[in-house]
């Protein structure tokens, strides 16, 4: 394992008080911090070494999207860039998908995931509004309409 700065980080060992070694499962993709068993979704967190058992998540159906998104059938979850855990409020679980990286170059270069649903378009956690304030359309939104020409998702 290599930390954000690219120093190497050994290995250490934790054992889960409580965990089902017989149904104990990687989450993936989800970057390999995120473990589950019948009852619990856990994660690791590689800043402090511990692991948390994440409250109100269906470990039954929770699983990892890419690019940092989750679902399970309560909701829709993102891990931004600084493991911050945030459900998406209003998404809906049953047509939630990655459309992509987006970069930008406009004063900052920085690299966004962007998903959609039946309903809006999202750059992380964050809904994509168009001028009028309302949800940019996400039908306009695909892989290749990101690649091409970002503002079809309502992106600068």
């Amino acid at each position: 394992y290599q930390n954000a700065r690219g120093d190497a980080v050994p290995a250490q060992l934790i054992e889960i008080q409580g965990a089902n070694a017989a149904t104990f499962e990687a989450v993936a993709p989800g970057l390999g911090l995120y473990y589950k068993d019948t009852t619990y979704v856990y994660y690791f967190d590689i800043h402090n070494g511990a692991v948390t058992t994440l409250a109100g998540i269906d470990a039954a159906t929770f699983t990892g999207i890419g690019n940092g998104y989750f679902t399970d059938e309560n909701g829709v979850y993102f891990l931004d860039a600084y493991w911050n855990w945030r459900k998406i409020d209003g998404a809906d679980t049953s047509t939630f998908q990655l459309v992509g990286n987006y970069t930008s170059t406009d004063g900052m270069v920085y690299a966004s995931e962007i998903a959609k649903d039946r309903n809006c378009i999202y750059e992380g956690a964050n809904e994509v509004l168009g001028s009028s304030g309302t949800c940019a359309d996400p039908l306009k939104c695909t892989p290749d309409s990101l690649a091409s020409n970002p503002a079809s998702c309502g992106l600068p």
